[in-house]
């Protein structure tokens, strides 16, 4: 019998013992984090009783390993881990801890005539450009209706229903190195602000890399308009319109020369890691500090190639940021022209000085394409033949070559650099009113969340999510992360329920008085957008308005109860009218 106990404890012992592994790795799965405030402490057990273990500062990523109430173990440095109050970091949504950024995440064909691109995820945003019917493109981001694409031609945003997703067709395998010449006679300058490297020498070739102006590539033949070079041990293709080609200075390039643009990064973070591939997988190769410039050598979509050190290159994230120009750079008269300027509107005027009072001298049609000759407060001088030139508005049309992409400020230069809490009511444990047809509001609530969370960011808000998945956060730490941050708006956004089936509406609360303008502005740009019954501005005591010192409203946003309205809420369209009139709404009440 004892013999019987013993061999049990043993499986047991062993069950246990192979278990735990692969909670681990589980665990380890679970995504990444990023701290929110400047500095806060990593603890070793879930406890703010418990011993500090270190420090980790604003803007610093980590791994979770496991989860505890409101509690998050990250891996540190070094293989130790440690605990960090869930209140004071953000998780990174999946879509950001992917190589999406780098590496497309499919490719479309425009199924329309004309394909208007955007500078953010909706129709609120301005109008930077166009692609006919046929034209392919790279998905590098989705948001429910819209998705940001990249071309040859642009990078923006664009409706996603007027794209038809293409079957990716099974990877090649990889040509061996192709060896390099004895010597390199040529050297290719490149002249525009980012040039595309491709694999092949089309348009559509795969897109392995950016540099910026002034890099200079190893020459290595020609082909039609396209310059075969070598990049990062290497090779791919420019289109030759965007470099100079001159004698090499020394037939030893083995390696690409640093940018001599001049175009310089300031960190924006308390504290930044640089790494040694453009991923926020990649090997730390050291950290810098907020405030600390460095020149560009070389951009990858999302990430920025600096020396940090002497001799020693990197990778940072462009999100932690600002750019820049040197002011040894060229006059931008010169640089831009030669680049060619596409009319985003049908009857655009073209004047003959760079004022909107000149005098019009004709009106151009949607599509045309003009050289321009010169730039001047943000007004483009085109070359209309026969030695004659007008201006054009800088936002009223789309570049193609080194001239800069003017924007018309629009909503957006109310929302630049708010801090806006985005609450998405429920989450985890908590599923909040269930639906007639079974939708749960806390799934709701977050696909809203996150279609206006990507507009704000789109338009330069510090826009923060106190959850991007399905995880329960308790109303304390909600309104806890509106005070840690000083946010300037501070919105919770819920669906309604009612025992009567027949109740329908869109309700918006608050109840200080330091909070009512804000939910009156939200409300009313709801109702204008929202077709659902208008049921007021009201005052409710609600926890996150009645403990949140900030700015703040509590929205319901239609009710799951009505089997017709929640037919209507769960629609893409819904959606996106919701997340619209709320964003249009924020920029109405910072305009006040």
């Amino acid at each position: 019998m004892e013999k019987s106990i013993i061999l049990c404890l043993i499986s047991i012992l062993l069950i246990t013992a192979s278990f735990f592994p692969a909670e681990l790795k589980a665990n380890a799965e679970k995504g990444q984090i990023q701290v929110i405030t400047d500095v806060i402490n990593v603890r070793e057990a879930p406890d703010l009783a418990s011993p500090i273990v270190t420090e980790v500062s604003y803007g610093e990523i980590y791994q979770i390993t496991a989860e505890r109430s409101n509690w998050i173990q990250i891996t540190l440095e070094g293989g130790k881990k440690g605990w960090v109050a869930g209140w004071l970091i953000s998780r990174i949504r999946q879509k950001e801890n992917s190589n999406s950024e780098l590496t497309p995440l499919a490719h479309a064909v425009v199924s329309a005539d004309t394909l208007r691109i955007r500078n953010g995820p909706g129709k609120q945003f301005q109008i930077i450009g166009s692609l006919t019917g046929g034209k392919e493109a790279a998905i590098l981001e989705k948001n429910e209706n819209w998705v940001k694409i990249n071309t040859d031609e642009i990078t923006g945003w664009a409706a996603a229903e007027f794209l038809t997703e293409k079957k990716e067709e099974k990877p090649k395998s990889k040509k061996s190195k192709e060896k390099k010449q004895d010597s390199v006679h040529k050297i290719a300058e490149v002249t525009a602000d980012g040039l595309n490297i491709r694999e092949t020498p089309a348009m559509d070739g795969r897109v392995i890399g950016k540099v910026t102006r002034g890099t200079s590539l190893p020459f290595l033949k020609e082909n039609g308009d396209w310059i075969k070079i070598e990049y990062q041990e290497s090779t791919g293709w420019i289109n030759k319109d965007f470099v100079n080609i001159s004698p090499s200075s020394s037939t030893d390039k083995s390696r690409v020369p640093e940018s001599k643009s001049g175009t310089l990064a300031t960190i924006t973070a308390q504290s930044l890691y640089i790494r040694e591939t453009p991923s926020l997988n990649g090997k730390v190769a050291g950290r810098v500090t907020k405030n600390k410039t460095f020149t560009i050598l070389e951009e990858r979509n999302s990430w920025v190639k600096i020396e940090f050190l002497e001799g020693k290159t990197g990778w940072a994230a462009s999100w932690f940021l600002e750019k820049t120009s040197n002011k040894e750079q060229k006059p931008a008269q010169k640089d831009i022209k030669g680049s060619k300027i596409k009319i985003l509107y049908n009857g655009t005027n073209l004047r003959e000085k760079a004022d909107a009072n000149s005098t019009i001298m004709r009106r151009a049609k949607e599509g045309e394409i003009f050289t321009a000759a010169s730039i001047q407060n943000n007004w483009y001088q085109l070359q209309l033949g026969k030695g004659k030139t007008a201006f054009v508005a800088g936002w009223m049309v789309s570049v193609n070559g080194s001239g800069p992409q003017i924007q018309k400020p629009g909503a957006e230069k109310h929302l630049k650099n708010k801090v806006i809490i985005i609450d998405p009511g429920h989450g985890g444990r908590d599923n909040g009113t269930t639906g007639t047809q079974g939708n749960l509001e806390k799934n709701i609530t977050l696909r809203t969340a996150l279609l206006l969370y990507d507009k704000l960011k789109a338009a330069g808000a510090n826009a923060i999510l106190t959850r991007n998945t399905d995880t329960y956060i308790s109303l304390e730490s909600r309104v806890r992360l509106s005070h840690q941050y000083n946010a300037d708006a501070f919105l919770s956004i819920h669906y309604d329920g009612s025992a009567e089936n027949n109740a329908s509406g869109i309700t918006t609360y608050y109840l200080h008085g330091y909070q009512e303008s804000l939910a009156k502005e939200l409300h009313h740009s709801l109702s204008g957008l929202v077709k659902l019954t208008d049921r007021g501005t009201r005052q409710g005591d609600y926890h996150v308005l009645r403990e949140n010192k900030r700015s703040a409203a509590l929205l319901e946003l239609g009710y799951l109860s009505n089997p017709a309205e929640e037919q209507t809420i769960v629609s893409g369209k819904y959606q996106e009218e919701a997340a619209a009139a709320l964003y249009n709404g924020l920029a109405y009440y910072f305009n006040e």
